[in-house]
């Protein structure tokens, strides 16, 4: 299985597009805590459904899972507002919606789920020992992202 970093910045892309929508539709804003997204706006759920505009859209503890024609992400915001985390099972799921990383042409499982799972594991703790993703709370983040954001 080819992990690389076009993976997670696919993922950060995504999650970027899902941010957007919200701070546009509803006014969340980019940064929000992942406190304040429970306190503040769990009746954003309600207001979708009456209103829907995405194919998914379940808001879920400190986070979303949302789908429309362009993406399907599943994410958790920061204990510390830092925009742009990521955790193995988020990655894991998001590889589950992009069949070409874990599917064959047939489109049978290339490995088994488990060993996808086992596969991501060590590919973060190599991330992490080479200093290219570190772990701030309840996610990992990009080294290089971090260090343009004012929140770390």
């Amino acid at each position: 299985m080819n992990l690389n970093l076009s993976i997670i910045k696919s993922f950060i892309h995504d999650q970027k597009y899902v941010c957007d929508i919200l701070n546009r539709r509803y006014g969340v804003p980019h940064g929000i805590k992942a406190q304040d997204w429970v306190a503040k706006y769990h009746h954003l759920q309600k207001e979708h459904d009456e209103k829907p505009f995405a194919k998914t859209f379940m808001i879920h503890g400190y986070g979303i899972k949302y789908e429309d024609e362009n993406v399907s992400i599943d994410f958790d915001f920061s204990e510390r507002g830092i925009s742009n985390g990521f955790d193995e099972w988020r990655i894991f799921v998001y590889l589950c919606y992009d069949s070409p990383h874990i599917l064959d042409k047939n489109n049978y499982l290339k490995l088994s789920l488990e060993s996808i799972k086992t596969s991501i594991e060590r590919w973060f703790a190599q991330l992490v020992t080479n200093k290219i993703i570190v772990k701030h709370g309840n996610l990992y983040h990009l080294c290089e992202q971090l260090s343009k954001n004012e929140n770390f």
